[in-house]
């Protein structure tokens, strides 16, 4: 009897032992591990005529480096707000292959990124739509790294120009006296955000 009770025992002792080496690792990888997120930095030219560029920091929040950073985006007009099953326009390189080199991020710092439009704000149909607020300017693009455990990670991103500071920077094209904000505001959409 003794000898099937101390049995039972250091076995329950080795099963406890090993869950907890299972949640040692589990935390060990949420705190060492790098977060890349990225967020809107402003605009850094915006045309009726031209394409649109938007600056996009990406920075990694995390403890350790972002290794094989990739990332992309693009700058669109759509509809407001995107459908649910709406898929990201690509930018206009290549298929399969991201715009921005395979560099690191180290820790708490970040790279920047200009993302170009595909679409030209030179028609009335475009113009009227975002003035109704029927449509928008986005930015989307997403970071595809490394972390220090080699699992492949990926942010997605996608806000859009507030409307009415998209109204403002529009009527500024177009001559009208306008007093823009210091600050324009960028919404975050209800599609494609998210983080592995």
């Amino acid at each position: 009897m003794f000898d099937i009770g101390t049995l039972i025992f250091s076995g329950l002792q080795t099963l406890a032992l090993f869950i907890t080496f299972l949640i040692m690792a589990y935390v060990a990888v949420r705190q060492l591990r790098a977060y890349v997120f990225p967020r809107v930095k402003g605009i850094k030219n915006f045309s009726l005529t031209e394409p649109i560029e938007i600056t996009v920091a990406v920075k990694n929040a995390g403890q350790t480096p972002a290794r094989e950073c990739e990332t992309s985006g693009v700058v669109f007009v759509a509809a407001l707000p995107l459908d649910d099953d709406a898929k990201m326009p690509e930018p206009a390189e290549p298929p399969g292959i991201l715009r921005h080199g395979k560099g690191g991020i180290y820790p708490q710092e970040e790279l920047t990124i200009d993302c170009e439009s595909i679409d030209l704000l030179n028609n009335s149909a475009i113009i009227d739509g975002l003035r109704t607020g029927k449509a928008a300017i986005y930015i989307a693009g997403e970071a595809r790294y490394k972390d220090m455990f080699n699992c492949k990670r990926r942010s997605k991103f996608c806000w859009y120009i507030d409307p009415n500071h998209a109204r403002l920077l529009i009527d500024n094209e177009q001559g009208r006296t306008v007093a823009l904000p210091p600050i324009i505001n960028f919404t975050i959409a209800h599609v494609w955000n998210g983080a592995t």
